[in-house]
């Protein structure tokens, strides 16, 4: 397994999407000016290989790697390594059936880490795995060997080196699995401790003061349950009491009825015998008118003696009449009271009604309580877990989690909130440029029709003297398709052109401003741009033994090159050679006879120059 393709984007200096391709199986170098972004490079795959001393690729926090640390706009930092694969036998246990292995590694300002293997989200351990067991572990002391660490690795002590050679044989990713695990082993220790005192401490006294409420709340619904039941009994106990009542009311007033017609009878009877004492009373004063002289007394005394009886009789009839008004009153006021006691029946009914609705409700909310208990108890159980609550369908985090992910979406939306204020900005300072040029533009299209016509009647003239010149038409149209042929070929050219002034225009690109006075031939140019070469395969060749020397700048001689660093106002690095500083040097005689026994009599020397060069730092 080997690097086939890098892709960076937002990360370091490579603002956007850089492809680096064309890496060798055997031996690769990154070569360039300074500041051109070799180490970055090389600092985006140990990123990838999930670097940990942040202090190897020179930042002190993951912010660091983004790009400009995301005040330019780009807020993530994204590279990618492509691995060629094809080797089976070389091949990361578990990844041989794969040809190409694709590993993404992603920062987000104030957001998550995130690593991906063939464009499914991985976590770090698994990446880890992945390199250690193709003996790849960028977190090794030795794995990156700097400047000045060649003489500490012949230095080293056995148990260094046996250390490297475990690293080197795989076997190192096991103890380090071992440390971590042994770890974690101690974090879960300390964390069931702290469950532990947690359940002791809190949880298990809130607990028994929930099943203490529990128990009241099930003794109350219980007396409360009793109570309705007794008060249900009771109230049946008066329904029927009333009942009794009503009965006996109703034969009462049958006997009193009864005693009513036996008393009406009687009061006719009564009058009955008033009306013959008033016909015997007439008879007797009668007589005792025919009879006035001789049995007067004897009339008087039976007068007499009728008077007290027809006085007893009146009294007598005065008191019938008297306990017939007092039974009728009785009867009225039995009939009130049976209606009362219709009525209470009535309202008994109704309330025996809605008590038994009351007790359906009060079941129904002991059900619902009981339900809520439950989902208090299992919230309950989440908190002290340090869980916090999800929407369906989702799994629970804990709530540092949903805290950093509720950050990380405030931080966006602010992000985003202000891109758009900037850009309504930039679009309404924007709109009065546009009409400026509207209205410029609609008086160049005044001055252009004017022009049109003159250059149309100017093109009439033409037409009328080439026709006197004897003009070929189809000569004109072959000439016209070379010429487009060779446009287009040109065109491409100028493409090329471009494409390779645009992946060489900050080294080509040598720029400075004159001073007064200043002799500009005295500045040749850069190496590059003095030389030609007859075969252009050999470029690459050229370019990777002259190395940077092909960017320094060729000058006459020292003073003007001094001149060009005081005064020129120099855009970027650069390296003067003075001209007249340069000067040859030969070989040893026995490294050329060395070289002849090897290459043969062909072999021959060539006069190299060295220079005195004049920088710029």
């Amino acid at each position: 397994m080997f690097i086939k393709e890098v892709i960076i984007d937002g990360f370091k200096s490579y603002g956007t999407r850089t492809e680096v391709r064309g890496f060798d199986q055997q031996f690769n170098a990154i070569t360039g000016l300074n500041g051109s972004g070799k180490s970055n490079i090389l600092d985006a795959i140990c990123f990838v290989l999930g670097i940990t001393n942040l202090k190897q690729v020179r930042v002190s926090n993951l912010q660091g790697l983004v790009y400009k640390k995301g005040q330019a706009g780009v807020t993530k930092a994204s590279v990618t390594v492509v691995f060629n694969n094809s080797d089976s036998k070389e091949s990361p246990v578990g990844y041989e059936q794969y040809k190409e292995i694709t590993v993404t590694r992603q920062i987000v300002i104030a957001g998550r880490n995130k690593y991906l293997i063939n464009g499914h989200t991985a976590q770090s351990s698994q990446v880890n795995n992945l390199f250690q067991s193709v003996q790849l572990n960028v977190n090794n002391p030795h794995f990156l060997i700097m400047q000045g660490r060649i003489t500490k690795v012949l230095n080293m002590k056995p148990p260094e080196i046996l250390g490297m050679l475990e690293e080197a044989a795989g076997t190192r990713m096991f103890e380090t699995k071992k440390q971590s695990a042994l770890k974690t082993i101690e974090k879960k220790e300390i964390k069931v401790e702290e469950i532990n005192s947690i359940l002791a401490e809190q949880i298990t006294p809130q607990l028994e003061k929930l099943r203490a409420d529990k128990s009241h709340y099930l003794k109350y619904t219980a007396n409360n349950a009793e109570c309705e039941r007794t008060e249900r009994f009771c109230i049946a106990y008066k329904f029927v009491d009333a009942q009794k009542t009503l009965e006996k009311s109703a034969v009462e007033l049958e006997k009193i009825q009864q005693q009513r017609s036996a008393l009406e009878t009687k009061i006719e009877e009564d009058e009955q015998a008033k009306e013959e004492t008033q016909e015997q009373s007439e008879k007797v004063s009668a007589h005792k008118k025919e009879a006035m002289e001789g049995d007067f007394k004897k009339l008087e005394e039976e007068e007499k003696e009728r008077s007290k009886v027809l006085v007893k009789f009146n009294s007598e009839w005065e008191n019938k009449q008297q306990t017939v008004a007092s039974e009728v009153e009785g009867k009225q006021a039995l009939e009130a009271q049976a209606t009362d006691i219709t009525k209470s029946i009535t309202k008994q009914n109704s309330k025996l009604e809605k008590l038994q609705s009351g007790y359906a409700a009060l079941e129904k909310d002991v059900v619902t309580k009981t339900d809520e208990l439950e989902t208090n108890q299992q919230r309950l159980q989440d908190v002290a877990a340090g869980m916090a609550e999800a929407a369906d369908g989702e799994e629970k985090t804990t709530i540092v989690e949903a805290l950093a992910e509720a950050q990380r979406q405030a931080s966006v939306s602010e992000s985003e909130e202000k891109k758009m204020k900037m850009r309504i900005t930039h679009l309404k300072g924007g709109k009065g440029d546009l009409d400026k040029r509207i209205k410029a533009a609609k008086k160049d299209v005044g001055s252009l029709e004017s022009d049109f016509a003159k250059a149309k009647q100017d093109a009439e003239k033409l037409e009328a003297k080439v026709e006197k010149l004897g003009f070929n038409g189809d000569r004109n149209t072959h000439l016209v398709e070379e010429q487009q042929q060779l446009e287009h070929s040109n065109q491409g050219l100028l493409q090329t052109v471009d494409r390779l002034n645009s992946q060489l225009g900050a080294l080509l690109n040598f720029q400075y401003q004159a001073p007064s006075g200043f002799d500009r031939s005295k500045v040749k140019g850069m190496v590059a741009k003095l030389i030609s070469l007859n075969d252009p395969s050999t470029s690459t060749a050229l370019e990777a033994a002259a190395c940077g020397k092909l960017y320094q700048v060729v000058v006459d001689t020292v003073a003007t090159g001094q001149t060009l660093l005081e005064k020129g106002k120099l855009r970027a690095r650069v390296t003067i050679i003075p001209l007249d500083k340069i000067s040859g040097r030969g070989i040893d005689p026995r490294k050329l006879e060395a070289a002849k026994k090897i290459a043969g009599p062909t072999a021959r020397w060539r006069q190299h120059s060295r220079s005195s060069a004049v920088r710029r730092r």
